[in-house]
């Protein structure tokens, strides 16, 4: 194969509005004169940035996990970004489980670095595999990211409960022999006799 390279220019129209524009360059291959074949061409996406005043502007749409009570992993959320300037950004920082002020796990967000189009929404979600019964409890899931050249800050949180299937029926256990000791010995206060005791369940 060969390489060459190619020297364009581009005309930007004077009533451009300052921010990011993004075209399409496509090179191609037409069959030689008087020949008959089948011409082909590749093509890149080309962003622009006209000066100017620019506005940066992103919100957060909606972050939530899929469920507020989990038996077991996989702990799924998501989180939706808009980009309301007028010039493209990279949103870039980390999603943090922690209970209390221990950190359970964290994954970075948009780590491949996929830029996000004026006036486009966003979205990412995550998977988290490793709790264990030490976990269990109530827990907070943390978003924190930086975007643009002024590294404005978007953080939010959301909360969730996490009470494996095992630990969930040792409680039940526990707290029903709990109750019928507590409810034997109130029973044994007032004065009721054993017979009438048994009775009771049966």
């Amino acid at each position: 194969g060969s390489a060459r390279t190619l020297i364009f220019r581009i005309n930007v129209p004077p009533d451009a509005e300052p921010g990011s524009h993004y075209l399409g360059l496509f090179v191609g291959q037409a069959p030689a004169a008087g020949t008959v074949g089948v011409g082909s061409r590749v093509g890149t996406l080309l962003f622009l940035h006209v000066a100017g005043e620019v506005r940066e502007e992103a919100t957060r749409e909606d972050f939530f996990v899929s469920r507020q009570w989990y038996k077991r992993p996989p702990i799924e959320l998501s989180l939706w970004l808009r980009n309301n300037g007028t010039i493209h950004i990279v949103p870039a920082g980390e999603l943090v489980l922690q209970k209390g002020k221990r950190v359970i796990d964290r994954q970075s967000v948009n780590g491949r670095q996929r830029k996000i189009l004026p006036g486009e929404r966003w979205e990412e979600s995550y998977k988290f595999d490793h709790l264990g019964w030490r976990d269990a409890g109530r827990i907070e899931a943390v978003v924190s990211l930086e975007y643009g050249l002024t590294h404005q800050p978007i953080v939010d949180r959301v909360e969730f409960w996490y009470l494996p299937t095992g630990l969930f029926l040792l409680i039940m256990i526990v707290s029903g022999a709990v109750a019928l000791v507590s409810w034997r010995m109130i029973l044994k206060k007032r004065g009721f006799n054993k017979t009438y005791f048994v009775a009771l369940f049966f």
